[in-house]
């Protein structure tokens, strides 16, 4: 998910906190019963999580001119998958996994094996 300026003009360290402030959130809601729900104080938030938690912020796009090659092509999203793996490794090595998370990191890593694979057979030939 892309998050532009206007959605987020902080960091993305104070998104990943306002993030996580969200999920605890949600997680002690979990044990009531008959309190409403938490609603993110920050709209972008709740589609961030509700989309899986993976963002990338609009001004961390890489502003380079469109692939010329289609090695090119995997090599940009490879290093895209790359960044989309950082916060499901964080909270794999924090210990705070989720089923989100392991599944969000063996799909990115299906992709990235399927594309090594393809560039590895590109440059070989």
């Amino acid at each position: 998910m892309i998050i532009s300026t206007e959605d987020w003009p902080g960091s993305r360290q104070d998104l990943e906190a306002a993030i996580a402030v969200f999920q605890a959130q949600r997680a002690a809601h979990a044990l009531t019963i008959g309190v409403a729900a938490p609603v993110p104080a920050i709209p972008v938030v709740g589609q961030i999580v509700a989309a899986g938690g993976s963002f990338i912020l609009a001004h961390e796009l890489d502003d380079s001119p469109a692939p010329r090659t289609r090695i090119e092509e995997i090599d940009i999203r490879l290093a895209a998958i790359d960044r989309l793996t950082l916060r499901p490794l964080r909270a794999l090595a924090l210990g705070i996994a989720s089923q989100a998370d392991n599944d969000r990191l063996t799909t990115l890593e299906a992709e990235a094996s399927a594309l090594r694979t393809e560039r590895a057979a590109l440059t070989s030939g």
